[in-house]
């Protein structure tokens, strides 16, 4: 459509470019009108070429690239007044237009606050897995093939990429959250309160709740350049709980 109006455009002036006789069409504009015809075909051409399907395929829009360093948290506001936040080490590709709105998180872990837009459904592609919303709040996070969807409010449908329209899609609902990991989805029912702190890092704090040693260690890393290693495995074993500064790595270290 925009080729065909740049055309038009074009064309409109033509009927001025009479320089040599009205009688009959001259060798000069005989060439205007065939080099007009092959722009014509050559720009509806370039633009029928281009195969938009696919989850990883460039958007119909304009795209904007959002990207976190290590330990760095980042507000993406959207043109349909939908608000991501990016946690550390997080890169996400939006596509907002009046016709589509979708984002791809090609890493890492955000936070998403969807504005109901007329009924027009948000999707996010998280590699091999697809969620759409109509609006609602709800936090993912990917880690290798895994992906971790805990829903704080409303409802979403998560579905298998691959699949296509064959595969079943999963409804998570506020309090909900998803595993997805392969094949396989795992959805945790009714946690209440709990669900909230998939997002407390939003606040510049770590949450944990029965984690191992290990695994609260790891979380740690995630935001700092000082790494720490359990070197004792009994102890990587530990379940912890409580509430942690995410930048306070020493303190942390020297409590446990």
């Amino acid at each position: 459509e925009h080729g065909w109006n740049r055309i038009g455009a074009a064309a409109a002036p033509a009927q001025d470019l009479d320089w040599y006789e009205d009688e009959a069409p001259t060798p000069r504009r005989r060439w205007l009108a065939m080099a007009l015809a092959a722009s014509l075909v050559a720009m509806v051409g370039a633009y029928t070429q281009i195969d938009w399907s696919g989850a990883d395929s460039p958007p119909l829009v304009a795209e904007q690239r959002f990207d976190t360093a290590r330990g760095e948290r980042k507000l993406a506001a959207l043109a349909d007044g939908s608000r991501i936040e990016l946690n550390t080490g997080s890169t996400l590709r939006a596509a907002i237009g009046a016709g589509a709105r979708e984002v791809w998180l090609d890493r890492g872990e955000a936070y998403f606050s969807i504005a109901k837009r007329d009924g027009q459904r948000f999707i996010v592609h998280a590699g091999d897995r697809t969620i759409t919303v109509l609006g609602t709040k709800f936090n993912v996070r990917r880690e290798g093939g895994k992906l971790v969807l805990s829903v704080i409010e409303g409802r979403v449908s998560l579905a298998d990429a691959n699949t296509g329209s064959t595969g079943r899609a999963v409804v998570v609902t506020g309090g909900d959250r998803a595993v997805a990991d392969g094949a396989s989805t795992v959805v945790t029912a009714d946690l209440g309160d709990r669900i909230a702190q998939a997002a407390s890092w939003r606040d510049g704090v770590l949450t944990f709740d029965q984690s191992t040693l290990a695994e609260a260690a790891a979380e740690f890393n995630r935001y700092n350049e000082k790494s720490i290693m359990v070197a004792d495995a009994d102890a990587a074993e530990i379940r912890i709980g409580g509430t942690f500064k995410w930048n306070n790595i020493d303190a942390f270290a020297r409590l446990m």
